[in-house]
């Protein structure tokens, strides 16, 4: 038996728990503790362990069992978690994760702030098979041509007149596993509201329709002030929620929101296997 909390950024939700160094979860297993009828349910798993009292080695996977590089929602969540847990005020956090170093804030007004690593506009660390994204398929309404970028994870972004019209669970997956994307691809599409406010739906690589992705916040706001389409601290209002994204050409990128800790229990998982 193993403890877990039940946790969301946002109405994005996981299931979270520290386990040894060394311990291999199984594509299958997480599939079960993610699924929403047979086991806890939730959009992805957060697995940590510590390696000081503020530095902590983190991995997330999606509800398919794949392996996610980063999460934004998800390490404002584990943050969420391990500043309740501390004793001696909020000292800031280290999360190593495999899409890079996250620096993780508890702030005045409750918020949790992740500092990400730079974004990367390189096609070649998307990663694509190649150069160029002309053959895509356009969705009716888009404003602007696609742009990928990669801020621990790889994004599909493109601007559109109205997000609310975006048939994104349709599109979302026929872009999310296209050839020209070898590890696939988080799909965004944005809608300007002005200079510092865009809205923005979400089809997330692995785990599907989101009510928020961090990352794809932090995606779209980089993408949208290297463009020169928005400018400074941008709100991103997603379905589930606002995050403020700052964010200056070849610095980290700041993402601040809310996290939510909903409710703890034991999770076994001898019986899971067994399922």
């Amino acid at each position: 038996m193993i403890t877990f909390y039940k946790a969301h950024g946002l109405g994005n939700d996981f299931v979270i728990f520290e386990t040894p160094q060394n311990l291999i979860l199984s594509p299958r297993l997480l599939c079960k503790i993610a699924d929403r009828r047979h086991g806890i349910g939730c959009d992805q798993i957060i697995v940590y362990h510590h390696l000081s009292p503020t530095m902590v080695n983190v991995r997330f996977y999606n509800a398919d069992g794949s392996e996610a590089a980063a999460c934004g929602n998800g390490a404002r969540a584990l943050g969420k978690l391990l500043f309740i847990q501390q004793t001696e005020g909020f000292q800031p956090l280290t999360f190593q994760t495999a899409g890079g170093v996250l620096i993780v804030k508890h702030q005045s007004d409750g918020q949790i702030q992740v500092k990400l690593p730079a974004p990367n506009f390189h096609w070649m660390q998307i990663p694509q098979r190649q150069e160029g994204l002309h053959d895509l398929p356009i969705q009716e309404g888009q404003i602007s041509p696609y742009y990928t970028v990669n801020v621990g994870n790889p994004h599909l972004i493109s601007f559109v007149e109205n997000v609310d019209l975006v048939e994104v669970e349709l599109i979302g997956p026929l872009l999310e596993v296209h050839p020209l994307f070898p590890q696939r691809i988080n799909v965004s599409f944005a809608q300007i509201m002005n200079d510092h406010l865009i809205k923005l739906v979400v089809w997330e690589r692995g785990s599907g329709f989101t009510g928020a992705c961090g990352t794809a916040a932090c995606a779209a706001v980089a993408v949208g002030i290297q463009q020169e389409l928005i400018a400074g601290a941008v709100q991103v209002q997603q379905p589930g929620g606002n995050l403020l994204i700052d964010w200056q050409e070849d610095r980290p990128i700041l993402m601040s929101g809310t996290a939510a800790i909903t409710f703890r229990g034991e999770l076994d998982f001898g019986a899971l296997e067994v399922i």
